[in-house]
Order: structure tokens, then C-alpha cells, then sequence
């Protein structure tokens, strides 16, 4: 099982049979949660971090020291 086939699964399988006011129960397999896209991690290379949040950092607080 992969994240892909779970999702499939899930999606046209399962939620379509469910009787109204059910409960779905999920132990912690890695295939029931995943991320859509990579975040930074300390193992990225400086260039890699920059380029990411050119495109996912929308506005940054730049705090000025007060003299």
C-alpha cells in the first residue's frame, strides 16, 4: 500500500459506502498521512531554502534593533 493507492481508496471505495454519521478510525501508517510538497529541512542547501521561499514565503517582519 502507498499514500496514492490509500487516497484512491479512501476517496472512491470507502467514503462513497459509509453509511451517514460514521467514524473512520486510522492507526498511524505512513500511507494514511503524507505532506503534498517537501518543506525545508536543515539537510537543504542554502540555495535550495532561497529558492523555496522566493515562492512560498509571502511577506517577512523585519524587526530593527531600537538605539
Amino acid at each position: 500500500m502507498n499514500r496514492g493507492n490509500f487516497e484512491n481508496w479512501f476517496k472512491t471505495q470507502l467514503v462513497p459506502n459509509l453509511p451517514e454519521k460514521s467514524l473512520i478510525i486510522m492507526y498511524n501508517a505512513s500511507y494514511h498521512s503524507g505532506l503534498l510538497e517537501k518543506i525545508p529541512t536543515k539537510s537543504w542547501t542554502k540555495q535550495r531554502m532561497i529558492e523555496w521561499s522566493q515562492t512560498h514565503v509571502h511577506s517577512l517582519l523585519v524587526k530593527t534593533p531600537e538605539v
